[in-house]
Order: C-alpha cells, then sequence, then structure tokens
C-alpha cells in the first residue's frame, strides 16, 4: 500500500533542500554506518549505529530504538512509488515520488553527511500559503523520517 513520508530538509543538521531539490533525491545522516543495503533487521542495524558511533547517547534502549527507527523506516520500509513531502525553510512543502536506495560515498563525510540516499520525482511544490490552504493536517517533527497524516488521496490532487 502506498505511503506519505515526511523527512527532514536537515540531515547532519545542514539544510540540504538545495541538494535535494537538484539532485533529485532524499537523504539522512549516520554516513559512518557506511552502506546499509544489506541490512536485514532492526537488531543487525542497532548494532551497526552502535558501531559507527560508539559516543552516542544510547543509555536507554528508548534512544536507540528511536535511532534505529527513523533509519529502518528510510532503509526498508520506504518503498519506490512511495510519496515524500519536506518543508523548506520559507515553510513551503516539496512534494515528491521514492525510487530506490543507495549509498553516496562522496557525500559520507562528517563535514557533508547525508550519504543515505533516494532518488526522487519531484512532482509539486507548493508556497507557505499553498501549503496551509492545501494540507494543513501536515506537522513537523523532530524525526527525521516519519509518516505523514497527509494522506495518499490528498497527494494525487495536487499532482
Amino acid at each position: 500500500m502506498t505511503q506519505v513520508w515526511q523527512i527532514s530538509r536537515k540531515p547532519h543538521y545542514i539544510d540540504r533542500t538545495k541538494e535535494f531539490l537538484n539532485g533529485d533525491i532524499i537523504a539522512i545522516g549516520w554516513a559512518r554506518t557506511g552502506d546499509l543495503t544489506s541490512v536485514q533487521s532492526k537488531d543487525e542495524l542497532a548494532n551497526k549505529i552502535v558501531a559507527a558511533y560508539p559516543n552516542g547517547n544510547y543509555s536507554s534502549k528508548q534512544v536507540l530504538s528511536g535511532e534505529v527507527g527513523q533509519v529502518y523506516r528510510f532503509l526498508v520500509e520506504m518503498q519506490e512509488g512511495d510519496y515524500v513531502i519536506f518543508v523548506d525553510e520559507d515553510g513551503g512543502a516539496h512534494i515528491g515520488e521514492i525510487y530506490n536506495y543507495f549509498f553516496n560515498q562522496s557525500t559520507a563525510s562528517e563535514d557533508k553527511g547525508y550519504a543515505h540516499q533516494r532518488k526522487v520525482t519531484w512532482l509539486c511544490d507548493l508556497s507557505r500559503a499553498e501549503r496551509y490552504r492545501f494540507i494543513p493536517e501536515l506537522k513537523l517533527s523532530q524525526q527525521s523520517v516519519y509518516k505523514s497524516r497527509v494522506t495518499v488521496d490528498k497527494i494525487k490532487k495536487l499532482i
């Protein structure tokens, strides 16, 4: 079943709006984990995150679980043909169709930090005013990747 996802425009706390739109991608951080194409489970992913970030604040299972969940959603739960929305710094929304995951080694350094990527075809751009008018249910979160409250039917009407 097709899903609608929201993603932060700031992997590794750096605004990547231009890279997303010009490169036809979406991306998340956690670059030190390396290519995660072969990851088969959340436990395997958790081990890779802890190994890559040994100084991370994983004092509780809840913290680690949250990190793992975000990366796992990007790697596994997002599917080709799903939709993605991200909000830019002006409050506008960008809507695209998601394609394959890949690890981009050229953006894996700590100063870039957005190596985990998916190809996207951008379908629609909304200004801040249009966003509030057409998709008022769009809410922002502190998470990097999460399911949106915006429905697939609403997206199809906009594109």
